[in-house]
């Protein structure tokens, strides 16, 4: 009898489809990876754009803080958009909404306690999310 060294066919069949199973597996890991890691990536981006637009909001009402205090309590009402910034490099969009008044709007905004609390509203484009989060204005005496 004649000794056969090597592999059969059906041997390669089957390791190939063993190499392809695992290969499809770490392939579909790494993507998976990728797309967590992008989405981490986007999501800090745009906590620094939030950060950034509320700065900017507090700089802007600071800039006439009795007459743009002033204005906004007896000029606007709840739901309001006060403020609103758009960053096209990052495709994030950023607004800053009234949500109420703090005790109400009946008491004059030079009382003391008067505060606002604003909603701030960030959307992601790329990644079609949205976050929010409030602040509490006060007027500076």
């Amino acid at each position: 009898m004649k000794k056969n060294s090597g592999f059969t066919f059906v041997e390669l069949i089957v390791s190939i489809l063993i190499f392809s199973i695992t290969m499809t597996g770490v392939v579909l890991f790494s993507a998976h990876n990728n797309r967590s890691n992008l989405q981490s990536e986007r999501k800090a981006q745009k906590a620094i754009i939030q950060e950034k637009t509320v700065e900017e909001f507090r700089n802007w009402l600071l800039q006439f803080s009795a007459t743009r205090f002033d204005t906004i309590w007896n000029d606007h009402s709840t739901g309001d958009i006060i403020y609103a910034d758009t960053n096209a490099v990052k495709k994030v969009a950023s607004t800053v909404v009234l949500k109420s008044f703090i005790p109400d709007s009946s008491i004059s905004p030079s009382a003391s306690g008067s505060r606002m609390e604003m909603l701030v509203i960030s959307r992601d484009i790329s990644l079609n999310t949205t976050d929010s989060f409030n602040i509490i204005i006060s007027k500076h005496r």
